[in-house]
């Protein structure tokens, strides 16, 4: 038994000393290159970009330039985000010395239409004159959007039995709709409405009334995702 002592001794030595060396291989990396810019292509300074899955940041230079050096090669989100902006996510692929080119761009962050905007008003006639535009009553407002309808209510104080004729037309002169009557009084457009125009509302007075001052109520009212009847059938 004790003769075993050393023999075991000696091989588990040559056992140590036999076993191969093992080095780790290579990893193969590339480069990601990038610019963060704005909506007209502007870049964005001094903006953090992250590199999601390695949970690496670079801020952009003066020039919106980034840069992420020795990526392992495969699939990366990148993302940047600022206040007041959509930010942006793009998905790249690294490959095995190479440089992937990728751009994120910045654009404003835009609230979602309400259903409806409502635009009041109140306009003044000291003396409204018999078949006449009441200049003084003229008012507009600045459509951003297009809608789906466009819906006007006028209230006026009664001016005997005449009627009063109510116009909304854009300021190009385009004519969107008419409608004649007495207080209250609606007119709905649906057809031709306008986006980044200005739409102002006209009052026409009747030509076999007595001259008086005259006191009107408008209420615009902008109909975006539906108009009224769609609307209602979801309610």
């Amino acid at each position: 038994m004790r003769a075993l002592g050393p023999l075991l001794a000696v091989f588990l030595l040559a056992g140590c000393l036999g076993a191969p060396s093992s080095t780790p291989p290579a990893v193969e990396t590339g480069r990601i290159d990038g610019a963060v810019v704005d909506g007209y292509l502007n870049p964005y300074p001094f903006q953090n970009v992250t590199l999601v899955n390695l949970g690496l940041v670079d801020q952009t230079s003066p020039l919106g330039g980034f840069t992420f050096r020795d990526v392992p090669a495969g699939t990366y989100t990148l993302i940047s985000q600022k206040p007041g902006t959509d930010g942006d996510v793009k998905v790249v692929e690294v490959r095995p010395g190479q440089i992937t080119r990728v751009i994120l761009q910045m654009l404003p962050h835009r609230e979602e239409l309400p259903f409806v905007s409502t635009l009041p008003h109140t306009s003044y006639s000291n003396l409204a004159t018999p078949g006449s535009d009441c200049t003084e009553c003229a008012w507009s407002t600045f459509i951003l959007e297009k809608p789906k309808e466009m819906v006007l209510q006028a209230k006026w104080e009664a001016i005997g039995t005449n009627d009063l004729t109510f116009s909304l037309v854009t300021e190009s002169g385009k004519v969107l709709g008419t409608a004649t009557g007495q207080s209250p009084m609606e007119l709905s457009v649906h057809d031709g409405l306008p986006s980044q125009e200005k739409v102002l509302v006209q009052v026409h007075f009747p030509q076999d009334f007595t001259p008086q001052p005259v006191q009107l109520s408008f209420k615009l009212d902008l109909y975006y995702v539906a108009d009224r009847a769609q609307q209602a059938a979801k309610s």
